[in-house]
């Protein structure tokens, strides 16, 4: 890892080890059941190939051999001393929150009165508040505020994976955005010959028990996936929020040198439509 980030020229191989990186974490901590390890793989700037398998323990060890327990520690006193009131009451939300580690650094730091574990929220009606306590603040202070209130419907686009539905892009992603290399099970691909399916989970309070809906499908080639193994993928969405899917499949060699990662078929799936 620290030789991929000495030679990156411009940060690509940074940006695209922290999309990884945030990839397996949302594998490994899902809170409707993470899996027990994740692999994350890297191209370097030679254009050989990189793959790591990262597990739910050595991401918790990990956090514990850190400082950002102490940092975030810090960054709370000082918050809680410009407030001058005391701390009444702390609810999570969001990808990090799910982390076992930094749920019980908030309850340690404010103790159980205070911390709520309850899980089964409205995110965007917190977030609204949260955004309306700020533009409030700034107008009261006589401060500028570039704060925009937008009703955007929050939805994830990805696919059903062992009748689960696995999340590639998020809504707040912005046009542009390339996910990791990410991996099908040639036994997923056969099941399906070869034509997978795209989803769109909407993730508004209203609709969080409703099944994803369907959007369209990617109609993979299977004469040019010879072989066993997985096929990688990668998925990005553009300005017109269309999503392109790039799929690989990786040669098979002695070295990761020669483990090269060859580009097959670019797809593009409309949302809303095939």
């Amino acid at each position: 890892m620290e030789t991929l980030l000495k030679d990156d020229e411009g940060g690509a191989a940074k940006a695209e080890i922290l999309q990884n990186i945030a990839y397996a974490k949302e594998s490994l901590f899902d809170p409707d059941g993470g899996e027990e390890e994740s692999s994350i793989f890297i191209t370097a700037k030679d254009g050989s190939n990189h793959d790591m398998t990262i597990t739910q323990e050595e991401v918790e060890q990990l956090l514990k051999d850190s400082d950002i327990g102490q940092r975030i520690r810090d960054a709370l006193d000082i918050v809680m001393d410009e407030a001058d009131m005391p701390l009444s009451w702390i609810r999570t939300f969001g990808g990090t929150s799910y982390i076992p580690y930094f749920r019980q650094l908030l309850k340690d730091y404010a103790g159980d009165e205070v911390f709520d574990d309850e899980e089964d929220l409205d995110e965007d009606m917190y977030t609204a508040v949260a955004e309306g306590a700020a533009r409030y603040g700034a107008i009261c202070a006589g401060d500028e505020t570039e704060i925009i209130a937008k009703n955007r419907i929050p939805y994830a686009i990805g696919f059903l994976e062992h009748k689960r539905f696995q999340p590639c892009i998020h809504r707040n992603v912005l046009p542009g955005f390339v996910t990791g290399y990410r991996s099908w099970k040639r036994p997923y691909l056969e099941t399906l010959s070869y034509t997978v399916p795209v989803y769109q989970q909407f993730l508004t309070a209203e609709s969080e028990h409703q099944d994803p809906v369907y959007i369209g499908s990617l109609h993979l080639d299977a004469s040019k996936y010879p072989g066993a193994g997985s096929i990688l993928y990668k998925m990005k969405i553009d300005v017109q929020e269309q999503i392109h899917v790039t799929t690989f499949i990786q040669k098979e060699g002695q070295t990761e040198a020669e483990r090269d990662i060859i580009p097959i078929e670019q797809l593009t799936v409309p949302i809303g439509g095939e």
